[in-house]
């Protein structure tokens, strides 16, 4: 055939068959004597490559390189040009093939690890921070790859009328303390978690893991967790250590004594060799470098850090610790001594002392000898004094007028672009750049309403995208904007809350010192561009997302549900109803009249073919969502299990495509006997109810062992889950659709939704809503979000990139694309509340 009337579907089978052919040039007694594995087992591994990676002879070519390396271990390093080697290969791809082929950095790495399997490669050596967190550099780089959080503890602790000035600098302070005791933070949530993992291991070991306390052991403590410092403002990390020591102290009295010492050997083993790597891989003190495919984590000393402060618009660096008036960084030698040493910066990047000493400063802050080890002092942040004149020197800065345009520009435009970019910004913007990232954390002080979805809240000015944390101030509360690459879901809110807990903290010391003397006027980072950049960068830039959020659930009703389901055996927890219904709403909804007449009034201005596009996107977006049975991408906090791994992603879609048949016929019955109330039609209904009770319960039970799988790590066995007792035959397919073992890759490629949910607050917290973040690929048209906060109530978010958004919101139409999601979203709860009422009738009534 002729490549070029070939269609795309046969081009792609044309360049798999390629890809295959490649492999055979590759000599199989070499991959057998390697990996072990017989000749059927590498030809299936070839053809899944293949079939992910359909790249001719590249994943042969980066085989060849792996079978010739010496040993089992393969660098990070290694493992990094290896991907980027694939990545670069994937852009050369035929256009024609991306009709039906998307290849993603999911996708690259999934195939990666296939060709480490098939070259007898060791896999945890080529991701020594584990697999997520390689993934996260190459496949959730964008804007949109960040999650944010709400709190609004520091408002509510408000009580007399607002001071900005106060309140800025308890924030400033708090985010100059978090940059010294992040490490802290970090060990502390550590041990606990590793600590509560160990003992119950023992537990079960002793084969008493399923009596109290153990039970409920990770849940109880979930509860006890304090995230604030008492009223008396002791330390917060001593403080929270106590609080844990007391916890704990039944759980090791409930342990046999040859399970405590045990546990004592293994903790004291994990602290030594687990804890300082897992410190300096989720440090904030560190900067993203863009590369065309993947993001560097590039180090920041401390004392070259900063806290970047927005304001009407402008961008100013309030450095981390405290310098001398010639800019060189102060170390303090001792609590109490006044007298603080000047440090001085080698060639190297280092610092030493006057007389050429070379130093060593940790994150924390500790100046130590690099030749004996001996510490000399510490580095310490601006004073709290020092940090209210430099605020209220911002504030009292004269108008500079129109803030530059370049922050956004940059934070909207494509990680794989910016090296490019930047090239085209003048010599000084560049250095302000350099400048800008060392600052972990901006501070946005520019107030913003309260009633926008967080969604569009974090796209102020956020920085450049290289940071690890964004603060917004709203009316009412604060928005943190965090990247995935530090931060994951439920460790992000974790820190929001600590944050917040610090910063009233800050207020309160803060609370009638005397007003500040205003130090020497900050000046703010000019950022000036060239058109050249400027038109580049304006024609890359994403034009953003649609989103919607909604606190419409009826929680009361739900509970009554969920406890009535219990009572007839079927056990649904409240995500297991969310994740149900969003089956159910897929096939059912339809637009209200509403969004029917803003589309059509759409159609009437559509005088320009890309309209017409858009137009057409829509009704095509509409009918394909009603045929289909979305597969959620399901964030599972590992961090109990293994911190190092942070996330478990799992896909489901769901197999018992019969229940929504089952629940009609359920209702028809329900009306039936209502209708007549004889004999004969309730036996109809208890027998129709009884079949979708079975099929409820199966679900349940079907996501419990999902859960099982993806937590653990391990095979999935058959009996580990009570369905064939009571399994129709017609649903004994049901347990084919488990895995046997869940690969992270491989589930993020399948997911086209991400459904996360953060659970319910513990007591006590101010976090009020979360949105997810979604990966770098095409793949993800709808991302939900899903927080109950401490008064039982529930916030859903929507962010919305269906394939209609982009054109759309490039046309100017931000206000339909607004409406399309807040009408799905409504009607996602609307809908979800008659069927919790529905089922509900269905499900507790009596003859």
């Amino acid at each position: 055939m002729n490549e070029a009337s070939e269609t795309p579907r046969q081009a792609l089978e044309r360049s798999r068959q390629a890809t295959i052919k490649a492999f055979r040039q590759v000599d199989d007694s070499t991959l057998v004597r390697l990996t072990r594995l017989t000749l059927p087992e590498i030809r299936a591994i070839q053809r899944e490559v293949a079939q992910v990676l359909p790249a001719g002879n590249l994943p042969a070519f980066v085989l060849s390189g792996l079978v010739k390396l010496k040993g089992r271990r393969v660098s990070g390093e290694q493992a990094q040009r290896d991907v980027a080697t694939l990545l670069r290969g994937i852009s050369l791809l035929p256009q024609s093939l991306y009709g039906v082929f998307v290849a993603g950095p999911a996708a690259v790495l999934y195939a990666y690890q296939k060709l480490l399997q098939l070259s007898g490669k060791d896999l945890d050596s080529a991701f020594p921070q584990g697999t997520w967190q390689f993934y996260l550099q190459f496949g959730l780089r964008e804007d949109t790859a960040r999650h944010a959080c709400e709190t609004l503890g520091f408002h509510r602790d408000i009580s007399t009328s607002a001071d900005p000035l106060l309140e800025a600098s308890a924030w400033l302070c708090a985010a100059l303390e978090m940059l010294y005791s992040y490490d802290d933070l970090l060990a502390v949530d550590w041990c606990e978690r590793v600590t509560l993992r160990l003992v119950l291991e023992e537990a079960a070991r002793a084969e008493i893991g399923r009596r109290s306390p153990f039970a409920t052991l990770i849940q109880d403590w979930n509860q006890a967790r304090p995230y604030h410092g008492p009223p008396d403002d002791v330390d917060y990390f001593a403080h929270r250590r106590r609080v844990f020591q007391d916890f704990l102290r039944e759980p090791l009295d409930t342990l046999p004594q040859a399970a405590r010492e045990h546990f004592r050997r293994r903790r004291q083993a994990c602290f030594a060799e687990e804890l300082p790597a897992y410190q300096e891989q989720m440090s904030i003190l560190a900067a993203l470098v863009p590369d065309r495919y993947h993001e560097q984590k590039a180090p920041i000393p401390l004392w070259r850090a900063a806290v970047a402060f927005v304001w009407q618009g402008r961008t100013y660096l309030l450095p981390a610790c405290q310098r001398d008036e010639k800019g060189s960084p102060l170390c303090y030698p001792s609590p109490g001594d006044e007298t603080p040493v000047p440090l001085y910066a080698l060639p190297d990047g280092t610092l030493c002392t006057a007389d050429h000493c070379p130093l060593v400063v940790d994150r924390s802050g500790h100046v130590y000898c690099q030749e004996d080890g001996r510490r000399l002092g510490d580095l310490c942040p601006p004073t709290p004094e020092m940090v209210r004149g430099w605020v209220a020197a911002v504030f009292s800065a004269r108008d500079l007028g129109p803030a530059p345009g370049l922050d956004l520009l940059l934070v909207e435009s494509p990680r794989s672009l910016q090296p490019r970019l930047r090239e085209q910004l003048p010599e000084a913007t560049r250095a302000e750049l350099d400048a800008l990232r060392r600052a972990p954390i901006f501070l946005n002080w520019d107030v913003q309403s309260r009633q926008q979805p967080l969604a569009h809240i974090r796209r102020a000015r956020r920085g450049i995208g290289d940071h690890a944390l964004t603060i917004f101030r709203t009316d009412r509360g604060v928005v943190f904007d965090q990247s995935h690459v530090f931060f994951d879901g439920m460790w992000g809110m974790a820190v929001a809350e600590v944050m917040t807990g610090r910063a009233m903290c800050w207020r309160h010391r803060l609370l009638g010192q005397p007003k500040p003397p205003v130090l020497g006027m900050p000046v703010p980072l000019a950022l000036n561009v060239t058109p050249e950049f400027e038109s580049l960068a304006q024609a890359e830039c994403y034009p953003g997302e649609a989103a919607a959020e909604s606190g419409g659930v009826d929680m009361k009703a739900l509970a009554c549900l969920r406890r009535w389901l219990r009572q007839r055996g079927a056990s649904l927890t409240v995500n297991d109803v969310l994740i149900l219904y969003r089956f159910f709403h897929a096939r059912w909804y339809r637009p209200s009249q509403e969004v029917r007449q803003a589309v059509a009034d759409f159609g009437r201005r559509a005088n320009t073919p890309a309209a017409r596009e858009a137009l057409q996107s829509i009704e095509e977006t509409w009918a394909r969502f009603q045929e289909t049975n979305p597969a959620l991408l399901i964030p599972m906090d590992a961090s109990n299990i293994s911190p190092r791994e942070r996330v478990f992603p799992t896909t489901f879609r769901n197999p018992l495509t019969e229940i929504e048949q089952k629940y009609a016929a359920a209702q028809a019955r329900h009306q039936a006997y209502r209708n007549s109330s004889s004999p004969g039609d309730w036996d109809a209904f208890d027998r129709a109810r009884r079949e979708l009770l079975a099929y409820l319960k199966a679900f349940g039970e079907l996501l419990d062992a999902l859960k099982a799988v993806t937590m653990r790590g391990e095979s999935f066995n058959t009996a580990s889950i009570r369905l064939l007792a009571h399994l129709p035959n017609s649903m004994q397919h049901l347990l084919d659709q488990v895995p046997q073992r869940i690969g992270i890759l491989n589930e993020v490629l399948k997911g086209n939704e991400v459904f996360s949910n953060g659970g319910r607050v513990a007591p006590g917290s101010s976090l009020t809503r979360f949105i997810s973040a979604k990966d770098d690929g095409e793949t993800k048209a709808l991302v939900w979000g899903v927080l109950t906060d401490d008064q039982d109530r529930m916030q859903i978010s929507l962010r919305d990139f269906r394939p209609f958004v982009p054109p759309l919101l490039a046309l100017g139409e931000r206000t339909l694309v607004d409406l399309l999601a807040e009408d799905y979203l409504q009607s996602y709860v609307r809908g979800f509340n008659r069927f919790v009422a529905d089922l509900g009738v269905l499900v507790a009534q009596e003859a």
